[in-house]
């Protein structure tokens, strides 16, 4: 690929590289035992793979993964489950995308969605529907929802929510609650208890929550919640992770949590509790942003960890809470100045499609007997990060390990409480890594590259050499002086 160019003149006759300059980073992976003991580690810049430790702490058993294609939930247009009884094994429903159809004189196309059944190892067509008005984004989700017995599969085209049989595919039910899209998350509870489902959407483009259920046998709209359908000039923000709903209040029913920034046009975030039946608003914390819904202590009901904010953005560092609305009540059981959450993105509840922007960013964290153990991160001395595997004990998270290093982001935690680390440190000098309390084992090192981007050749101030400046990783630019020698064809 040609990156840049000269207006010189001369005579190649035979092109050969000149020099080569690295601009990516290198890539550590180490895991993290808690122990008696401290540890420490020195990553070098060179191609490193630990294989005895490879094999004893396989990357599976740290990032979560489907092992078989029809557990795989990650599609916005296809899931899979077993609907049809005569036929083994789970089924593929699969639905076409106007996005991915043709317009005809500027027109949007109809769509089908269709169902396939395993045989022989192969997928064979079982059933098509008809054809369907503004189908986009189906975000399919499969369930015996209204009781009766049968399967069904909930799909959202645009304006409605319809109910297909996923025996035949023929449209069980439908409701129309939308003058617009409603991509973003969607997922089926059972918020009351009585064996039938309610749907939530929290569509984060076109702006808008809203909980639809079965009333009389018909599927109906329970509440809404219109934050900013039109698109045309944003000026709100809805966040949704994957899990925005949670019994925070101790009456055994989930409550549905939604974050906005200037619905009311103040400029603030606030994360608002509403009752999922009726949409009432049961809490609202201003200047805060939801990182999740965790049940800290084990009591059953769970906590709100969130952010402190002000104005639209969400800092990397600030006031991290613990929130409580036991009984009613909104109390802050803990806070942290300067350190944040530490997120990871594992695949979505079974219950869930999530198109949403951070859709699946959640805070990381695992149960340790009765109560919650999560991660949280802090700055460390010059570039170092601090992360902290921290346990909620009397009231608090305490510290159990501190892994202090270079541009340190947790992985996942295995079933034997271990952490998976990423460091990614500069090229020419070694970069270390300490842990608290915790062993540490190097599981490889490895170059990281960068995506191909535009390159800028200066004389700063009038220099004698010149400066070339280009993307390195993420949103790092890279300047260097390229060597004199033209010998050379690394530096």
């Amino acid at each position: 690929m040609l990156d840049a160019r000269s207006p010189l003149r001369g005579r190649i006759t035979e092109p050969r590289i000149v020099w080569r300059q690295f601009v990516g980073q290198w890539e550590s992976l180490v895991v993290i035992e808690p122990g008696a003991r401290d540890s420490q580690l020195t990553l070098r810049d060179e191609e490193q793979i630990a294989e005895g430790a490879a094999q004893r702490y396989p990357l599976t058993a740290f990032i979560p993964a489907p092992k078989h294609e029809d557990d795989d939930n990650s599609s916005p247009n296809v899931t899979f489950a077993d609907v049809l009884p005569n036929e083994p094994g789970k089924e593929k429903l699969e639905f076409e995308s106007g996005f991915s159809k043709p317009t005809i004189n500027g027109q949007w196309q109809k769509c089908v969605g269709r169902c396939f059944a395993k045989r022989n190892g192969q997928w064979v067509h079982v059933w098509e529907t008809q054809p369907i008005d503004y189908l986009f984004q189906a975000l399919p989700l499969a369930g015996d929802f209204d009781g009766d017995g049968q399967p069904a599969i909930a799909i959202l085209p645009f304006y409605e929510l319809l109910l297909l049989d996923a025996r035949t595919g023929r449209i069980k039910d439908r409701c129309r609650f939308t003058d617009t899209r409603s991509y973003g998350h969607f997922g089926v509870y059972d918020f009351d208890g009585d064996g039938r489902s309610e749907f939530l959407i929290q569509a984060d483009f076109s702006k808008h929550v809203d909980v639809l259920g079965f009333r009389d046998g018909k599927l109906r709209v329970l509440w809404q919640r219109l934050i900013e359908p039109d698109i045309s000039n944003p000026q709100k923000i809805l966040r949704v992770g994957p899990v925005p709903v949670a019994d925070v209040d101790g009456d055994r029913r989930a409550e549905v949590l939604a974050c906005v920034f200037n619905d009311s046009g103040d400029q603030r975030w606030h994360l608002t509790v509403h009752d999922a039946l009726t949409g009432r608003a049961m809490a609202d914390f201003a200047d805060e942003h939801l990182a999740a819904p965790l049940d800290v202590d084990g009591d059953g009901v769970s906590e709100l960890l969130t952010v402190r904010t002000e104005g639209g953005g969400v800092r990397e560092f600030g006031i991290v809470r613990v929130r409580s609305l036991k009984h009613g009540r909104a109390e802050t059981l803990w806070e942290h100045a300067d350190s944040a959450w530490a997120t990871w993105e594992p695949p979505v509840p079974p219950n869930v499609k999530s198109t949403a922007t951070f859709g699946r960013r959640t805070v990381l964290w695992q149960q340790a007997g009765k109560v919650a153990c999560a991660v949280l991160k802090q700055r460390g001395p010059s570039e170092a990060t601090i992360l902290s595997v921290a346990r909620w004990e009397d009231s608090r998270f305490k510290e159990a390990v501190r892994i202090t290093g270079e541009d340190l982001e947790p992985i996942g935690f295995d079933n034997a409480g271990r952490l998976l680390v990423r460091s990614r440190h500069l090229p020419g000098r070694p970069s270390k890594l300490s842990a608290r309390r915790a062993e540490s084992t190097l599981l490889r090192t490895a170059r990281l590259g960068c995506s191909p981007g535009p390159v800028v050749v200066a004389w700063p101030d009038r220099a004698a050499e010149p400066t070339i400046i280009a993307q390195g990783c993420g949103e790092e630019l890279v300047a260097f002086t390229p060597p004199r020698s033209s010998r050379s064809e690394e530096a």
